[in-house]
């Protein structure tokens, strides 16, 4: 067997590792599942598991990194010269066309979310909780200024704020586990903040 093939079955094994692992610690959570599950569902021995990924920590990480990449640029979006309406608008967008390309994106951006909200964080080196804080500090300010503006309803920004990421990350939630997928329009976020 040459270098070639065997470079490609690690690299496709690695990748299945990493697709099981995604589902399992959106379905089971990372806490309950372990290593023996990821590789009972990849259908090989946890000595080979561990070939690929020294400890579920390093394979969670890895995951995390993927997943943050994957939804990196949603910053790009918020920082732009057009109105807070049109901002918003191209910012959902580029999220819903991210996940009708790639399905699996749904899984990613439901995986960063809840890291965001547990204990269980990623290494330093994505910047993950700086970049939330970014996103959701940006978002405010958008939306206050389209308050001001007289586009955006009145009343609590930060709310308003959390109502429209909550209606985005739940979208991907039901894309995630839903067979069905129902994808949406980018003007119905933006009509959650009117």
């Amino acid at each position: 067997m040459g270098s070639k093939v065997r470079d490609t079955q690690k690299t496709e094994r690695k990748s299945e590792i990493l697709k099981q692992a995604l589902n399992l610690f959106l379905t089971k959570d990372y806490s309950t599942t372990t290593i023996a599950d990821i590789a009972k569902a990849c259908n090989m021995s946890t000595g080979l598991l561990f070939n690929y990924f020294d400890s579920k920590k390093s394979l969670y990480d890895e995951l995390l990194e993927i997943s943050f990449n994957e939804c990196a640029g949603i910053e790009e979006y918020l920082v732009s010269d057009t109105s807070p309406e049109n901002t918003l608008y191209n910012l959902c967008e580029f999220i819903l066309n991210l996940i009708k390309e790639k399905p699996e994106s749904a899984k990613m951006f439901m995986l960063v979310e809840r890291s965001w909200r547990s204990k269980i964080t990623a290494s330093e080196k994505t910047g993950q909780k700086d970049s939330r804080i970014n996103i959701i500090q940006k978002t405010i300010t958008i939306v206050k200024s389209g308050q001001e503006a007289g586009i955006f309803r009145e009343g609590n920004t930060k709310a308003l704020v959390y109502a429209f990421w909550g209606a985005i990350i739940g979208l991907a939630e039901d894309i995630a586990c839903s067979p069905i997928k129902h994808y949406a329009d980018a003007g119905w976020f933006i009509k959650l903040l009117k």
